[in-house]
């Protein structure tokens, strides 16, 4: 991986919500990167901090409403991260994703 990942990224990394291939590529920078694996110590920090304030009590309603969120974005990365995978590698130059229509 030649760019930064983003907070997101490592976010998501230290959350678990990453499809392996993306998690892997992620956990080799944080580890070559000084930069990125600084923002990952920070959102480490941040998990713990909150893991360790007073849990609200949160309606049934409103819990299970946020629940199904989460794991309905859970699941639309997952499908999205495999989607990316699966996509031929021509896809990924432009020249060859034009499409093309025959000379008459």
């Amino acid at each position: 991986m030649t760019e930064h990942v983003t907070s997101e990224q490592i976010a998501d990394a230290h959350a678990g919500l990453l499809a392996a291939p993306e998690s892997r590529l992620v956990t080799a920078h944080l580890a070559s990167c000084a930069e990125c694996a600084a923002s990952g110590d920070q959102v480490a920090s941040v998990s713990r901090i909150l893991a360790g304030a007073p849990a609200e009590i949160i309606p049934p309603e409103a819990s299970a409403a946020l629940q199904a969120a989460i794991a309905a974005e859970a699941a639309r990365r997952a499908a999205a991260a495999q989607q990316q995978e699966e996509e031929p590698a021509r896809s990924a130059d432009p020249l060859l994703r034009r499409s093309c229509t025959p000379s008459r």
